[in-house]
């Protein structure tokens, strides 16, 4: 067992899973297609980076980053 890739989540995930059901569902369809096909034909790099941005949008629309953007706050 590993836990969820989304940022600040502790979910234990099975091996090969990248994310919890709930963060997984956060990520936009377009890019879990994505990281799926890159997986499946092998493209590590690629694959890699498309991690990476579902990583940046969870980050993004966490509820402190959506507080951060109405109150102003960049901490």
């Amino acid at each position: 067992m590993r836990t969820c890739d989304a940022p600040g989540c502790d979910a234990p995930v099975r091996r090969g899973i990248l994310m919890c059901r709930p963060h997984w569902f956060q990520v936009p369809k377009p890019l879990r297609d994505a990281i799926s096909q890159t997986w499946a034909s092998g493209q590590i790099r690629a694959w890699s980076a498309n991690c990476l941005e579902a990583r940046r949008v969870l980050s993004s629309n966490s509820p402190r980053a959506i507080a951060d953007r109405i109150t102003g706050d960049r901490s």
